[in-house]
């Protein structure tokens, strides 16, 4: 039998009996701290029934998520009459400790290998993945999915899933995946918007071409334009996406001397320039945001990738500034899943199951888990460290794993998005901050439903296509200073090449 969700007012009723959050040092662990074999029971009060417990490691970020999720895996065990009563206990690591992350890492392949890790991890970045993956902690899910009787791969969309493969393995599940989409300047010489109209995805290498051909046959008039309209395309973000698809996880090895990415590294120098160059220690990336508000008709190419601001990608804006968005891919045209945890809107949350705890119960949870960020309610909704709407649910575009789930998901956020931004109703003095600009036919309820839908199978063929990750699973001291003298003429990029095959390899066999 297949699973089955509940309602909210069914859930906000479970949540007075089962869901707890407790510390580490909770009534379900003992004098020691370590976690009570099952054997020594804990019975709820209410109920009298036992409580069989699952451990999530997380940042405050996901709490009341993860608790929802929790609450109504408890309504599916009292509706079929389980023995049990369900309960989560969360393991709050701060989202925000950025100087704490190595001490946690460390901290968590210790406690593995002592066989008192959590049963589930969600991630706040995924560097030690490989790591803890290699070393037998983490369990891979695919096999999870062939021994549950209520699972099959077809459930969910499969090409997402095995860009997160490692080892030809699943041990990060991602709850939601997405894309980074691409648009030129609208005010560009005709022959360059042709070329760019033509395509139906781009690559970093020819976003990289473009600009330079554009400067090389336009610089005297379209010179004052930046590359690109978010993360700069001469900066480490983009080399490091690039670096990807010449790195092979399944065996351990890396090819950065191979030539299309020594001729990728040759782009850097020539687009680089002080004025919008984006590198390490420089302040990170400007708000896309504001940029979006005031200079938007200073860059070639404007780069979605905040989960809002995806409703341009689809619907004509009056008048654009950037026309003709299409997904950004890899140089072999597999599109790139926007792995940025949490804050991009795109995956809402990658959790791994580990080896020593409850792994068919975790499974069981994380079905729940997907639901629960497809649609949240209450604290669940929103962010509690900035107080603002968490950008997941209706607050985001991205495609939850579960096919279920779509196309309705995305119907409900066009819906959401157009009724509180873009309803006509606005007016053209609605500040730009809420994004008043009306959008063609919008006015006509019957072309608007026609609009979303159409909008909706293009990202319906969209989920169907190769995907690999924009973020490669590296960390950044491998290549940053390498790329950074590059950029100042101090090495070739034969050079670079090189340094960053040794670095990457090294760490590859670690």
């Amino acid at each position: 039998m297949k699973q089955k969700f509940y309602t909210i007012a069914t859930i906000v009723a479970i949540l007075s009996i089962a869901v707890l959050s407790l510390s580490a040092c909770g009534r379900n662990r003992n004098e020691n701290g370590r976690r009570q074999n099952n054997a020594l029971r804990i019975y709820d009060e209410a109920t009298g029934l036992p409580i069989r417990t699952l451990t999530v490691r997380t940042s405050n970020l996901h709490t009341a998520t993860i608790q929802q999720a929790a609450a109504a895996m408890n309504a599916t065990w009292q509706e079929r009459g389980e023995p049990y009563i369900f309960q989560v206990e969360i393991q709050d690591h701060p989202w925000h400790d950025w100087d704490g992350t190595e001490a946690r890492q460390t901290r968590i392949k210790t406690e593995l290998m002592a066989g008192q890790g959590p049963d589930i991890i969600v991630h706040e970045n995924m560097h030690q993945v490989h790591a803890l993956a290699t070393s037998g902690f983490l369990q891979n899910i695919y096999t999870l999915i062939d021994e549950d009787p209520n699972s099959s791969i077809d459930e969910f969309f499969t090409q997402a899933l095995q860009a997160f493969e490692i080892n030809n393995g699943l041990y990060v599940f991602p709850l939601s995946f997405g894309f980074d989409y691409v648009a030129v300047n609208a005010n560009l010489p005709q022959t360059f918007i042709d070329r760019f109209t033509q395509k139906s995805s781009i690559s970093f290498t020819e976003m990289m071409a473009f600009y330079l051909d554009l400067m090389d046959a336009y610089g005297e008039e379209f010179g004052h334009l930046e590359p690109d309209g978010f993360a700069q395309l001469s900066s480490l973000f983009t080399m490091r996406s690039t670096i990807n698809e010449f790195i092979d996880f399944n065996t351990r090895t890396a090819n950065l001397t191979d030539p299309s990415f020594i001729e990728t590294l040759e782009l850097f120098p020539r687009i680089y320039d002080d004025r919008v160059v984006l590198r390490v220690g420089q302040g990170g990336t400007p708000n896309m945001l504001g940029f979006m508000q005031d200079q938007t008709e200073e860059a070639v190419f404007f780069w979605f990738n905040i989960g809002l601001a995806h409703f341009d990608t689809f619907f004509a804006a009056e008048p654009p500034t950037f026309i003709h968005y299409i997904p950004l891919t890899d140089n072999h045209g597999r599109l790139m899943i926007s792995n940025s945890l949490g804050g991009g809107g795109k995956v809402w949350a990658c959790i791994s199951i580990v080896t020593t705890g409850n792994q068919t119960l975790a499974w069981e949870l994380a079905r729940h888990m997907v639901y629960a960020y497809t649609n949240p309610v209450g604290l669940s909704a929103l962010n509690i460290v900035r107080g603002a709407p968490n950008l997941w649910g209706n607050r985001s575009f991205a495609t939850p794993i579960m096919r279920s789930f779509f196309p309705e998901q995305p119907l409900r956020i066009f819906e959401h998005m157009y009724n509180e931004y873009y309803h006509p109703a606005f007016g053209p003095n609605t500040p730009r901050s809420r994004r008043m600009q009306g959008f063609t036919g919008f006015d006509d309820p019957a072309n608007r439903t026609r609009q979303f839908t159409d909008a909706v199978n293009r990202i319906g063929v969209y989920n169907e296509q190769s995907m690999g990750l924009l973020f490669p699973l590296v960390p950044d001291y491998l290549f940053e200073d390498h790329l950074d003298q590059l950029l100042y003429g101090l090495i070739t990029a034969e050079t670079a090449a090189q340094r960053m095959q040794n670095a990457v390899s090294l760490w590859l066999i670690e």
